[in-house]
């Protein structure tokens, strides 16, 4: 398929072209091994469970996990309309207020849906006779808020072709991320999941602010 596109994209292919090409891809290589590391992230937990729990507890955790991590359409909703603006700003100063912009509207936004998200899923818990888990919902959500300020990092990130920064996060976050499910599950139960997710989100913040202290 890749090579589909690219003979696509540039038929016919020149000589001269084949280096531009090829530094398209890795930079396109880059920039998704970020986006797999969020969906990674996402997903691990609850792959990494199904092997130390039943599938009540799964369900449990995963029913919380669903309602709090509702929250993720936002920052799409949000991403459609800046991170087109933050990409084609003329100069960092801009880029940088197009990203706050973003991100205060995210937050804002998660802030004002986080009653009527936990009103939902209590609701849904009790009307089906289902087992709630407030602290997994909040400790997921707080995970939710955090990234939403990682993603707006990796936009600039983006914004000053930084792509070896964004490849380097996503390998550490994914590291990370295995071993506190490793530890955290085996003490926490179904808990140790959603920590081990707060926690890589921590990290992952921690890293973009070191690049940010660096960069300065």
């Amino acid at each position: 398929l890749l090579l589909f596109f690219i003979l696509l994209t540039f038929r016919p292919i020149k000589v001269n072209n084949i280096a531009k090409i090829f530094s398209r891809i890795k930079r396109s290589f880059m920039v998704m091994c970020f986006s797999f590391s969020i969906v990674f992230i996402m997903a691990f937990d609850k792959i990494f469970l199904s092997k130390y729990e039943n599938y009540a507890d799964i369900g449990e955790y995963s029913l919380a996990f669903i309602f709090a991590s509702s929250l993720t359409f936002v920052a799409s909703y949000f991403a459609i309309i800046h991170e087109r603006e933050i990409y084609i700003s003329k100069d960092f100063k801009e880029a940088e207020k197009n990203r706050k912009l973003f991100l205060k509207r995210t937050i804002t936004s998660s802030v004002v849906m986080l009653p009527f998200l936990f009103f939902a899923y209590f609701s849904y818990c009790y009307i089906l006779e289902l087992k709630s888990n407030w602290i997994i919902f909040l400790t997921i959500y707080f995970s939710q808020c955090i990234y939403f300020y990682c993603l707006s990092q990796s936009y600039i990130v983006t914004y000053l072709n930084e792509y070896k920064i964004l490849s380097t996060i996503a390998i550490i976050s994914i590291s990370t991320n295995i071993i506190l499910n490793i530890f955290l599950v085996d003490y926490l139960s179904i808990l140790g999941s959603a920590v081990s997710n707060l926690l890589t989100f921590i990290a992952m913040l921690l890293l973009f602010k070191w690049w940010r202290v660096s960069k300065c």
